[in-house]
């Protein structure tokens, strides 16, 4: 039986057939999943469930950069970090591609005190407060601790007697514990993290939309992605519907246009 240890320290034993579907998933070939899960087998020096990321997303680069890309997409929401506000922009373009009209940052007056509200949404006269819990890496939850701050918030705006009468949303890009799930459910609250709903959470939103974040390129440095983050430049569709925003990274007319394809593969790959 071949153990690795997860992002949270736990010991597991590797699945293959997971490993399968991930690769499957961004479009390799079945003669390199073979092989990448043979190596993973047989290389004991793959000891964590990222030394593997690193291993398979190593080997698509070499093959193709869209490749590596597709596989980039969790480590690539990140990259949005170290603070959480590039994560804030990130959930307004992703709202307003679910049809909501947001605002970043607005202030609400509670009954007791006054509340800065990460995003805050409008759809058919419905209001809401999005509150997010941005993490830095895997392994790391948001418990109960957090859906009951933000249910507290939304008590305290509500109580206030707006003429507009928020809902609550819970969005991480990691996990909710069962029992910050269990809460949110319990007193109506909308919850979304990296897999939770089914159907309905910010990975299968990301895919099926085509949201994938400039942070995905693997073409891209470090200092080219913070560039186009700093100009309101989230998305990978951004760039593909307007080419002239990637004037700021001043790269040659043969760059952008490999950069362009590059984003196209790795959003037509899911949406399709």
């Amino acid at each position: 039986m071949r153990l690795v240890i997860k992002a949270s320290g736990e010991q597991e034993e590797f699945d293959s057939k997971k490993f399968r579907r991930s690769l499957l998933r961004v479009g390799a070939s079945e003669q390199d999943i073979d092989k990448l899960i043979k190596d993973v087998e047989e290389n004991k020096d793959l000891v964590t469930t990222h030394d593997i990321y690193k291993y398979a997303f190593n080997y698509l680069s070499r093959i193709k950069a869209s490749l590596a890309s597709r596989y980039n997409i969790k480590n690539a929401i990140f990259q949005l970090g170290p603070s959480g506000f590039p994560f804030e922009l990130f959930l307004s373009k992703f709202f307003e591609s679910l049809g909501y009209q947001t605002v970043i940052g607005r202030k609400l007056l509670g009954k007791c005190v006054t509340h800065e509200v990460d995003v805050v949404l409008k759809k058919d006269n419905n209001f809401y407060i999005v509150e997010s819990k941005f993490h830095n890496a895997q392994g790391i939850k948001s418990d109960v601790k957090i859906t009951l701050y933000i249910q507290a918030r939304f008590l305290d705006i509500n109580a206030d007697g707006h003429k507009e009468f928020y809902k609550a949303w819970a969005v991480t890009n990691t996990r909710f514990t069962s029992d910050a799930i269990q809460y949110a459910n319990c007193v109506g609250m909308n919850i979304m993290d990296w897999n939770y709903p089914h159907n309905k959470s910010l990975s299968y939103f990301i895919d099926k939309l085509g949201l994938h974040p400039v942070t995905t390129l693997v073409s891209l440095s470090s200092k080219q992605k913070k560039d186009l983050i700093n100009n309101n430049i989230i998305l990978c569709k951004q760039i593909i519907e307007d080419k002239n925003v990637l004037k700021i990274l001043k790269l040659s007319d043969k760059k952008i246009d490999k950069l362009i394809t590059e984003a196209q593969e790795v959003v037509s790959a899911f949406k399709n």
